[in-house]
């Protein structure tokens, strides 16, 4: 398929479409989530085009929030950076412990799919999240199965 061709019959369209200013994605509250890793992968910060590790997390609950998706990001820019990393591939459950760092790339995929205790906390203009712990891996508990957690982060 030629995209450009493609793209060129929407032409009119394209031209007469229009671009809301404001977006409709608010943040998740501060609060305590499970979430699911949707993916996770190393790459370049659009704005410092510095390293980082972006994780790409679907809450699971609570129930009022299931499916939003959350970004965490760790710039890994430096030596608390790559501490901070490691210590957040630990809590998600990968075996770090006498693990070559080069050798990260290869086990990330291996975190996919687990569900993660995420905490979202704001103070002042910053938005932090941390990775706390894995509450399952793949095969653990079915989905379906898992503890509803209410909006203040209990279990019921």
């Amino acid at each position: 398929m030629d995209i450009k061709n493609h793209l060129a019959q929407y032409k009119e369209v394209f031209d007469g479409a229009e671009v809301k200013e404001e977006s409709n994605f608010e943040d998740l509250p501060d609060g305590t989530y499970q979430m699911r890793v949707e993916e996770v992968r190393f790459e370049e910060s659009k704005t410092s085009q510095k390293p980082m590790l972006t994780w790409t997390l679907v809450v699971v609950a609570p129930a009022g929030n299931i499916n939003r998706k959350h970004w965490h990001y760790r710039s890994i820019a430096d030596d608390k950076g790559i501490e901070w990393m490691k210590q957040e591939l630990a809590n998600a459950g990968m075996d770090v412990h006498g693990m070559d760092v080069t050798e990260i790339p290869d086990h990330l995929e291996d975190l996919l799919d687990r569900i993660l205790q995420v905490t979202i906390k704001t103070k002042g203009e910053y938005r932090n999240s941390y990775i706390n712990r894995v509450v399952s891996a793949p095969g653990d508990v079915p989905r379906d199965e898992l503890p509803v957690i209410d909006d203040d982060g209990i279990a019921f």
